[in-house]
């Protein structure tokens, strides 16, 4: 998180802001690693899990049920 809150500060957001918005995504995210989520997906039933998108700490995956 510490690297978004840099992205925002770096494009002008003021940073007590940038560490307020930081601050709210730690209390409210469950952020696990990919090899975690991976794991949750296929334990979910879905399987030919790919991951197609990592940017900051936030990853997509395509995934089939």
């Amino acid at each position: 998180m510490k690297r978004h809150a840099g992205f925002a500060i770096s494009n002008g957001v003021d940073p007590a802001h940038a560490e307020s918005g930081r601050q709210a995504m730690l209390d409210r995210l469950y952020l696990l690693a990919p090899k975690a989520e991976e794991a949750m997906l296929a334990e979910a039933g879905f399987t030919d899990i790919s991951l197609f998108f990592a940017g900051f700490d936030f990853r997509g995956w395509v995934t089939y049920a």
